[in-house]
């Protein structure tokens, strides 16, 4: 009788612990701890730290824009590791409207150890908002067709860029998260060709600062 009563009180010691780590605990398997965003060369960057109860790999992001709204989904697959972890991962929107934006995260858990995103399902959502102001929307949009000239788009190995008709102070290549893998400070030159072979395949961004505006254009890397 005396060894039960011991392990009663024991076990009244322990069961608030254990109810506290349970309310604790991320619902999800990933957990969005915050989301912030701002204004970058041609575009937003969206920062999204995450909380992770089991090891998980980024897969890919996609997003689409409906007047002020963008909702961006972001795709991980679980890696078979057990850890608590925070990641941290920045993912470029470019935009062309000034304006106040609402930025919509959702979170989608592919197979596991999957290398493609195969799930449509919503996980964990949060939402941020931030404002983007074009240097001159309308200059950029009438000339953004005809300011600059990649060639050949999509490309394996070398891009060349004609800039005959613009006047540019920097020239930058974003990857699809909106960090620079490229920069170029060329005044004097209007033809640039660069070396992209050792880029893995995907979209791209090439950017154009120039005084007053910013021009953007897709390359496709295949």
């Amino acid at each position: 009788m005396i060894e039960y009563n011991e392990i009663f009180k024991k076990m009244k010691k322990i069961i608030p612990l254990l109810l506290l780590l349970i309310v604790f605990l991320p619902s999800f398997a990933i957990d969005i701890v915050s989301t912030s965003a701002s204004q970058v060369i041609g575009g937003l960057n969206v920062n999204v730290k995450t909380f992770e109860v089991e090891g998980f790999n980024l897969l890919s992001s996609d997003f689409s824009i409906e007047d002020s709204i963008i909702n961006l989904s972001i795709c991980y697959s679980k890696d078979g590791t057990l850890a608590y972890t925070n990641l941290e991962h920045d993912f470029f929107i470019p935009l062309i409207n000034s304006g106040n934006y609402t930025i919509n995260v959702d979170i989608v858990l592919s197979s596991f150890q999957s290398t493609i995103c195969d799930s449509s399902v919503v996980t964990n959502t949060a939402s941020t908002t931030a404002e983007y102001t074009s240097l001159s929307v309308n200059s950029f949009e009438d000339s953004e067709r005809d300011s600059f000239s990649i060639y050949p788009n999509p490309a394996s190995t070398k891009v060349n860029l004609d800039l005959e008709k613009v006047f540019y102070k920097r020239i930058y290549l974003l990857d699809s998260f909106g960090r620079v893998v490229r920069s170029f400070d060329e005044l004097h030159k209007k033809n640039i060709e660069f070396d992209i072979s050792d880029l893995n395949d995907g979209i791209y961004f090439i950017v154009i600062e120039a005084d007053n505006r910013v021009f953007y254009k897709k390359l496709l890397k295949k």
